[in-house]
């Protein structure tokens, strides 16, 4: 179970249409996919990513067979290895189409941390063109997401503040056009 950061993002727009636009976007059910969202090869994928060349060796060690490839593994249906290969195809497959192995390594560079934002909530600050979302994250502050965010709206202005009484943290930051503070 992990250590939850608790976060709170006030997201600050010069007009009215922008609120509107980033609002109609926004998801509370995964707030960060409805901004970045991971690709579709990624699901699934296993995290650490399974080194190929080790599982060929260990499965032509175990079965005393030359095998030279995943597909031949994956084709013997041997009760251990045939699965292990098909997820190390999988990963090779998602490194093609995004260059990342797992969604493990996808969520930290785009995100910042492990899953998308839980317990989310959102207030509208309408007289301000103002919104306020509250969530937690596993283990860190969505750092690059809000970074992302950030360059996404150059307008407008994101404040986070989060914090942790397990990890004993304590974070805020501004990020406007890109720019963090």
């Amino acid at each position: 179970m992990p250590n939850w950061v608790m976060n709170e993002l006030t997201c600050i727009f010069q007009t009215k249409e922008e609120l509107d636009t980033f609002k109609n976007k926004a998801n509370t059910e995964g707030l960060y996919n409805s901004f970045f969202p991971m690709p579709s090869v990624l699901e699934g994928t296993r995290c650490p990513d399974i080194s190929v060349e080790k599982l060929i060796l260990e499965y032509n060690q175990e079965t005393n067979s030359t095998s030279m490839g995943l597909t031949e593994i994956i084709n013997s249906n041997h009760p251990r290895f045939s699965d292990l290969a098909k997820n190390a195809l999988k990963n090779q497959q998602a490194f093609i189409e995004t260059g990342y192995h797992d969604w493990y390594s996808w969520n930290l560079t785009n995100w910042g941390v492990k899953w998308d934002a839980v317990r989310c909530t959102s207030k509208e600050l309408s007289d301000f063109n103002t919104l306020v979302y509250t969530f937690d994250s596993p283990w860190g502050t969505p750092e690059h997401f809000v970074r992302q965010l950030s360059s996404l709206y150059p307008d407008a202005t994101f404040e986070l503040v989060s914090g942790s009484i397990e990890n004993d943290t304590h974070y805020e930051f501004t990020c406007c056009d890109g720019n963090f503070e």
